[in-house]
């Protein structure tokens, strides 16, 4: 969550760091301007922007509330949510509050094609 803050308090007020113009949230102008600089933090939901029209539309996906704002519980979320969708390493952490923490690591196993293989099986017919 430290690194989804880092990523936040660069957008937010326009530079790393709590400063004087920090909010504790993010408007979509401040977003626009400031979308490519995150890119870099590794976060699956922030990686692959490439024009303002797509920044805007992942602007809109990440304001859960509709109100224009983005606050630090929905962005957490979204990059969350993002994350344990891909079944990243960082989503498989991330998901171990869920009702199912396996969820994270079936998303993983699906994504890269892994066949499934239950462990102590290859000891069964001795």
């Amino acid at each position: 969550y430290a690194a989804m803050f880092d990523a936040f308090a660069l957008i937010d007020g326009g530079g790393p760091g709590r400063g004087a113009s920090d909010d504790k949230r993010i408007e979509k102008m401040e977003w626009v301007v400031a979308y490519e600089q995150i890119g870099h933090h590794g976060f699956i939901a922030l990686q692959g922007i490439s024009s303002k029209k797509q920044a805007m539309k992942v602007f809109n996906s990440m304001d859960d509330n509709g109100g224009g704002l983005l606050l630090l519980d929905e962005w957490c979320e979204f990059l969350k949510a993002a994350e344990v969708e891909a079944g990243t390493d960082l989503g498989i952490l991330l998901a171990a509050d869920a009702v199912d923490p396996n969820d994270a690591l079936k998303a993983r196993e699906e994504n890269a094609g892994i066949e499934k293989v239950e462990v102590g099986a290859e000891n069964q017919e001795e």
